[in-house]
């Protein structure tokens, strides 16, 4: 079903999520369970800077979203490395926060 949203009455704003985030995609090898998806989340997540983590065990992949200036990618994928895991980059771009 579409739902209709009236524009002048919603006022929304696009915000810049967490001054300057980024989203880093990559491509994770050697999940093979639940259990390795919540071991690469929980890693992620309890790095500085970094704002949110998921990991996909069907397509083998995970988004982080980022603070460039608290963390770097390579961090990202060091720290993925250390829990066991391979990852290889495949995007990076400008995290955004849609404010209703």
């Amino acid at each position: 079903h579409l739902i209709a949203v009236n524009f002048t009455v919603v006022r929304f704003c696009m915000v810049l999520f967490a001054q300057n985030s980024k989203q880093a995609d990559f491509e994770i090898n050697g999940m093979t369970c639940a259990s390795c998806v919540g071991t690469i989340t929980a890693v992620l997540e309890s790095m500085p800077g970094v704002v949110m983590a998921s990991a996909n065990l069907l397509q083998s992949t995970g988004s982080v979203r980022y603070k460039p200036a608290v963390v770097h990618v390579r961090d990202l994928i060091d720290r993925i490395e250390d829990a066991g895991f391979e990852a290889k980059l495949l995007a990076v771009s400008l995290s955004f926060l849609l404010l209703l």
